[in-house]
């Protein structure tokens, strides 16, 4: 008879604690890219879970040393030179630095519009090549 009363109030508390846990996941995170590359300036874009600020190349240690005490800052995208075209080993070298803890559905943006540009400027230099 317990059981009874008490299952429906468990179920409902079950799934306040998952709605809550999906409410915690949800942030909004600002990350400073530094684009030694050139190539993500007009690529990577802000939206309402995510804000890309972009620093100079000469401003990155400062940034990094600095990381731990700006808490309004989430992270540094590090992404480095393009050399002979080598769009893989860009993509490799590419490092994010995070500061305080970001969502998986975050970091998953972040890689996602990275090779989201990637894609575009792999297509871009391949017909170019064809062209010539």
């Amino acid at each position: 008879m317990i059981l009874t009363l008490l299952a429906p109030v468990l179920l409902v508390a079950f799934g306040a604690v998952i709605g809550l846990m999906f409410k915690a996941n949800e942030s909004y995170s600002i990350i400073e890219v530094v684009d030694k590359s050139g190539l993500f300036k007009n690529q990577l874009k802000s939206d309402e879970q995510l804000n890309y600020v972009f620093v100079s190349a000469a401003d990155e240690k400062a940034k990094i040393n600095n990381l731990k005490d700006n808490e309004s800052l989430d992270g540094i995208l590090i992404l480095p030179e393009l050399k002979n075209q080598n769009f893989d080993d860009l993509q490799q070298n590419t490092r994010l630095i995070i500061n305080s803890k970001i969502g998986f559905d975050t970091k998953q943006k972040i890689v996602s519009d990275i090779t989201d540009g990637l894609k575009k400027r792999r297509l871009n230099s391949w017909v170019s090549q064809k062209r010539n």
